[in-house]
């Protein structure tokens, strides 16, 4: 005997339906639907899809540069000939944050004693270390308007003070100070560090202002190496 054969009753409705929707895996159906003006019905799906693959990349770069803190070296701004390694102290992961969207604070549990001074490290710097209790540290970042330090441009040398933020800033450094878009600042007290780009360069007279776009992002990255500060 033979099974039974699967009916599928379907109305008109849901069969144009679904005629529409297989139509927009073919290109020229799409192409013709964005030449028409229609709505693709598949680019949402398409955004959220490209986002999680970036998503996993960043995590994926993120967990390989974490394994791989022991091949990181520091060069000294004085003597560029000298390195030495990074002063890893352990890994830290994120208990609480201070808000979901450029926290100012983080709170972290880390598998050895942190102290104050202390920096968060996440393919880029995070924070430093203020109070601790035990494993557990609260962290200021770079998010937060009390959050200072200093810094220098790694191309030409120069040096200034990081006011954090929701977009971190140097600023009253000269009008003839030699900073360009795209030049990367890493931390004076532990140099190597990457802090983040000089994304814009805003006069101010008789100073500039450099607004520094993190490499740190706050919604990839839950895990932390500790660092000890070198000077």
């Amino acid at each position: 005997m033979f099974p039974p054969r699967l009916k599928m009753d379907l109305n008109r409705w849901e069969v144009l339906a679904l005629f529409v929707s297989l139509s927009f895996l073919f290109p020229f159906v799409k192409e013709g639907a964005f030449w028409l003006g229609l709505p693709n019905l598949l680019s949402p799906f398409f955004g959220v899809r490209a986002w999680i693959y970036t998503l996993t990349e960043l995590r994926l770069q993120r967990d390989e540069l974490l394994r791989s803190r022991s091949e990181v070296v520091v060069v000294n701004p004085v003597d560029t000939a000298s390195s030495f390694p990074v002063r890893y102290k352990g890994r830290c992961h994120l208990l609480e944050a201070s808000s979901p969207y450029y926290p100012e604070r983080v709170t972290v549990r880390c598998d050895t004693l942190p102290a104050p001074g202390d920096l968060l490290w996440a393919v880029g710097l995070v924070g430093r270390v203020m109070t601790t209790i035990g494993r557990t540290g609260e962290a200021l970042t770079l998010h937060s308007g009390e959050f200072y330090i200093r810094v220098f441009d790694l191309r030409s040398g120069v040096w200034g003070t990081l006011k954090g933020g929701r977009i971190p800033a140097v600023r009253f450094l000269p009008e003839a100070a030699d900073v360009k878009v795209g030049d990367t600042l890493v931390a004076y007290d532990h140099p190597g560090v990457v802090v983040g780009v000089v994304e814009r360069i805003v006069p101010e007279p008789p100073f500039v202002r450099l607004n520094v776009r993190p490499v740190w992002r706050y919604y990839v990255w839950t895990e932390f190496a500790l660092l000890k500060p070198l000077y």
